[in-house]
C-alpha cells in the first residue's frame, strides 16, 4: 500500500505543498505494537488504581499522636522544577524528570504514600492552605 506523503519547501517567495507517491507501504508494526501496551498497561494502572494515593481516613488516625502516624502511614515527598518551553526539549530534560519518577516509584515499593509535585503546583497548593 503507497502512502502519500507532504512535504513543505520553504522559499523567500512563497511556501509550495509537494505531493510524493512512496514506493513502499510505511512500516508501522513496532509502533502499533508498543501503542497495544501503552493502552494495556493504562488501562490496568487505571483499574488497579496503582498510583492512586489516599490519605488515612480520620477513623483510621484517631487517637494517634503524630508520630504513630507517621510510622503507620509512611510517606515521601518529593519535589522538581518543571522544564520551562523557553527552548527545545532535549534528553536533560527527560533526565530530570525520570530521577524524581524512580525515587517516587522506589519509595512507593517500600511501602510509603509517595507524593510528587513540581514547584508551581505546589506553590498553588500552598496559597490554597493559607486561603
Amino acid at each position: 500500500m503507497a502512502a502519500t506523503i507532504e512535504l513543505a519547501q520553504v522559499s523567500p517567495q512563497r511556501s509550495l505543498l509537494i505531493r510524493k507517491k512512496r514506493k513502499h507501504a510505511i512500516q508501522t508494526g513496532k509502533r502499533d505494537h508498543l501503542k497495544i501496551l501503552e493502552r494495556k498497561y493504562q488501562q490496568r494502572w487505571a483499574d488497579e488504581h496503582i498510583f492512586e494515593v489516599n490519605a488515612p481516613s480520620p477513623a483510621e488516625i484517631a487517637g494517634l499522636s503524630p508520630v504513630e502516624i507517621r510510622e503507620r502511614f509512611p510517606k515521601w515527598f518529593g519535589n522538581f522544577p518543571f522544564p520551562y518551553m523557553n527552548g527545545s526539549l532535549h534528553l536533560g530534560h527527560a533526565f530530570t524528570i525520570t530521577k524524581i519518577e524512580f525515587a517516587a516509584g522506589y519509595q512507593r515499593l517500600l511501602g510509603k504514600r509517595s507524593f510528587s509535585l513540581t514547584a508551581s503546583m505546589l506553590r498553588e497548593c500552598q496559597s490554597k492552605y493559607v486561603k
